[in-house]
């Protein structure tokens, strides 16, 4: 496996330090004032802190299994992403590995509840939270949003890869097919902006300068 840490970068990316023992996690997830993570690992090594599952930390050094209740195939899961809300309540996009459906589920306190239903979303891809807003976005043209977790509102979008919400823009990713797409409506019209430089390459995350306009992409 070789060595994989967390780092960390107090200068704006210049430089990182690495943190804690060896970790394998597929994802980061923390509340807006960084004060509480959630780390999912999909590897295990026996005789080591490398295990499988979801797992919590206040300081990224020390890190606490986080049982799960509620899910359909508790043995045999992964978590693709997921957000945490100003209520300590994580949202995330999860697989069920023996059918391959992905779901959208709400924890509250180790507790999984399925809402896929409640959102009314078939094809979950991507989940994120900005501006005390919960943004689901569905793989078919959809784009699902929630201030509270319990009511949801829906809008139809570009069929794309992920959705990413950036300096109040809202992105969809595509491919060298289908572009790049841009809403400044929070989804209400959308424009395509631009494609990909290199056939079969896709974008993979977005972010737009607040003082210059510009946007950055890597692919």
């Amino acid at each position: 496996y070789g060595s994989k840490k967390l780092l960390k970068s107090t200068d704006g990316g210049k430089t990182y330090t690495p943190i804690g023992d060896d970790r394998y996690f597929s994802f980061l997830a923390t509340n807006k004032a960084g004060t509480e993570y959630y780390a999912y690992s999909e590897s295990e090594i026996s005789g080591t802190t490398v295990a499988y599952g979801l797992f919590f930390s206040t300081d990224l050094v020390t890190w606490t299994p986080v049982p799960l209740s509620g899910l359909p195939n508790p043995d045999n899961f992964s978590i693709y992403e997921m957000v945490i809300d100003d209520n300590r309540i994580a949202y995330t996009i999860l697989g069920d590995n023996a059918t391959g459906e992905a779901k959208v589920y709400k924890i509250v306190f180790g507790s999984a509840t399925d809402i896929s239903k409640i959102i009314g979303t078939e094809n979950p891809y991507s989940i994120t939270y900005f501006n005390n807003k919960i943004y689901v976005y569905d793989g078919n043209g959809a784009i699902y949003k929630s201030s509270d977790g319990d009511t949801w509102t829906s809008a139809s979008a570009p069929t794309g890869g992920a959705l990413i919400v950036t300096n109040n823009y809202l992105f969809v990713t595509g491919n060298s097919s289908t572009g790049l797409w841009l809403s400044r409506d929070d989804g209400n019209a959308w424009q395509n902006v631009g494609d990909v430089p290199t056939s079969g390459v896709n974008f993979r995350d977005i972010i737009v300068n607040e003082y210059d306009g510009y946007a950055y992409a890597t692919l």
